[in-house]
């Protein structure tokens, strides 16, 4: 992401992630200079197709991803 020379971010270099039975997710935010940010999502799933039991570890991961992302 570049941002017009008038503009610049106040971030530092941060990386978050959240992991349980269901997969794992992680967020990392990268200052490349004033006016270039790197924001990179990862997120990798423990199973292909998951049981009903499995269900609340899935949602809980997913709800724990969509938090980190939306604090940024």
């Amino acid at each position: 992401m570049t941002l017009p020379k008038s503009f610049s971010w106040k971030v530092q270099k941060h990386t978050e992630s959240v992991k349980n039975a269901a997969g794992a997710f992680s967020e990392s935010i990268d200052p490349l200079s004033p006016e270039q940010l790197r924001v990179q999502y990862h997120m990798e799933l423990a199973h292909m197709v998951y049981s009903p039991e499995q269900y609340p570890d899935l949602y809980k991961l997913v709800s724990e991803a969509y938090a980190v992302i939306q604090e940024g």
